[in-house]
């Protein structure tokens, strides 16, 4: 997912109006957006999108690309998430699942060899990584984990 961050004044910090942290992504579905809004202002730390499916293959030199990195607007520095990696089929039985994609302070569930479920991301903001099949079963791709917020407050005279 993406990371914005931003220096507010006291003012701005005082009448912030809103904020929402996006939730854990199940398996093969996009991230969740996460919001903090202090008007005019709205911070949207993006999450990303879901990689492509092949479905059931062993065909060689298949591949499913990963899914997008989450975007990020409204701060002072905006940085977006790191795309997902591709999944490729190398024989027909030899295959390795995407990484997940990374954000700022998350780590994507990593590639996966054959026959296995998709890892899940950790900390905040990462993405899930792909699933992979050798044998013609469905799998899940991994979860992507939940977003965050941190607010720090300087106090000075």
């Amino acid at each position: 997912g993406g990371c914005c961050i931003r220096l507010f004044t006291a003012a701005e910090i005082s009448g912030h109006d809103g904020f929402a942290v996006g939730a854990s992504a199940a398996a093969a579905t996009a991230g969740n957006n996460t919001t903090f809004s202090s008007a005019p202002t709205l911070l949207t730390a993006g999450g990303g999108a879901r990689g492509a499916t092949t479905g059931n293959t062993t065909t060689v030199g298949i591949q499913g690309a990963g899914g997008t990195g989450g975007t990020a607007t409204g701060g002072d520095l905006n940085i977006p998430g790191e795309n997902g990696g591709a999944g490729i089929m190398f024989s027909a039985t030899a295959c390795i699942g995407g990484a997940g994609g990374r954000s700022v302070l998350g780590s994507g569930g990593g590639m996966t060899p054959n026959a296995s479920a998709g890892n899940n991301a950790t900390n905040y903001g990462g993405g899930g990584s792909g699933a992979t099949t050798s044998d013609d079963t469905n799998r899940s791709g991994g979860t992507g984990s939940a977003g965050t917020i941190y607010i720090i407050e300087f106090c000075g005279t």
